[in-house]
């Protein structure tokens, strides 16, 4: 699904991703668990100065949803958690429809990209965009959140405005609306956004001649857990042959293979 999205994609210019507007959701969290780089000496790894504490007890979140284009931020609200293809098509209907009205005032076609969710591909959201003749949705694959750039704006806003440990909501909804205001301050940013996708294609659809560190790290996943499983034998062959020697896993895990024995051995 991803290859060939990108392979429709990979001959798409700056010009072309100009008329696309990123729609995504975003859990707005005051609980930092990510990781953080810090400038340390060797087996300091460990000391308190190195270390960021983790508190997960007052914690507030909201979730959003916004959209963007190359032209700058689109619009943004605020959503519920558990949020229904009703309250979706609300959404598109208030506040994605006519942003893009007022963006682009011609009448020319407008793409939309989403990360196709079961509320996104939904019969009342389908029914919707077809009645819609000016917006296009995309084809996006899904879990291919490198080829929206509506993720690049959201890891923006909250790694420079969203505080750390917070336990009030209001402070982390006002953090929102600061950070949402500041994104009209850097336009260029969307520019190159945009001017960056025709790239993005162009890596989904090159074929893998080499394994990747998340490629290697799912193989070892799956293959750590050692099957212990005898060789299928003629009856009588237990007592006609000495036990056979013991034979180490291919996987990374150190345990070593045995044939079970029979009972009466």
């Amino acid at each position: 699904m991803a290859e060939r999205y990108a392979n429709d994609h990979i001959h798409w210019t700056p010009e072309n991703w100009q008329h696309v507007f990123a729609v995504d959701e975003k859990v707005v969290s005051s609980a930092k668990d990510g990781r953080n780089g810090v400038w340390r000496l060797k087996a300091t790894r460990y000391e308190p100065e190195n270390i960021i504490p983790t508190v997960y007890s007052g914690r507030v979140n909201r979730s959003y949803w916004a959209c963007c284009s190359g032209n700058g931020p689109g619009s943004i609200f605020e959503i519920s958690r558990r949020m229904n293809m009703w309250d979706y098509q609300t959404i598109l209907n208030d506040s994605l429809l006519p942003t893009v009205l007022q963006t682009y005032l011609r009448d020319e076609v407008i793409y939309i990209v989403e990360d196709n969710s079961s509320v996104h591909t939904s019969r009342v959201v389908r029914a919707w965009y077809a009645n819609q003749p000016r917006l296009h949705r995309l084809n996006h694959s899904r879990k291919s959140p490198d080829l929206n750039f509506c993720e690049n704006m959201w890891f923006r806003m909250v790694k420079k405005r969203i505080p750390a440990n917070e336990n009030s909501i209001a402070i982390l909804r006002q953090q929102v609306t600061y950070g949402w205001q500041e994104l009209f301050d850097d336009l260029p940013y969307f520019k190159r956004l945009t001017d960056s996708m025709p790239r993005r294609p162009a890596r989904g659809a090159a074929p893998r001649s080499r394994a990747t560190r998340a490629s290697r790290a799912r193989t070892w996943r799956r293959t750590r857990g050692c099957a212990r499983r005898a060789r299928p034998c003629a009856p009588g062959a237990w007592r006609r042959r000495a036990p056979p020697a013991p034979r180490r896993c291919s996987a990374r895990s150190p345990a070593v293979c045995r044939s079970p024995r029979p009972a009466a051995w």
